[in-house]
C-alpha cells in the first residue's frame, strides 16, 4: 500500500492526513497544537492516527 501524506502547519493547530494511494481512502489523521518551532508541530503527535 502506498500512502500520500499532507500536512497543514497553521497558527494554532497542525493537521495531517494520510491517504491510501490505491483506494483514495483516508488511512489516518492527526491534529496537534502548533509549537513555536513548526517542525515540532509536524513531528510530534499525542496519539497515532486512527484508521476508519
Amino acid at each position: 500500500m502506498g500512502v500520500r501524506v499532507g500536512a497543514d502547519v497553521g497558527g494554532t493547530f497542525t493537521k495531517a492526513v494520510a491517504i491510501d494511494s490505491v483506494t483514495g481512502e483516508l488511512a489516518g489523521r492527526a491534529v496537534v497544537p502548533t509549537t513555536h518551532d513548526h517542525r515540532d508541530g509536524v513531528n510530534w503527535s499525542p496519539t497515532p492516527p486512527r484508521r476508519r
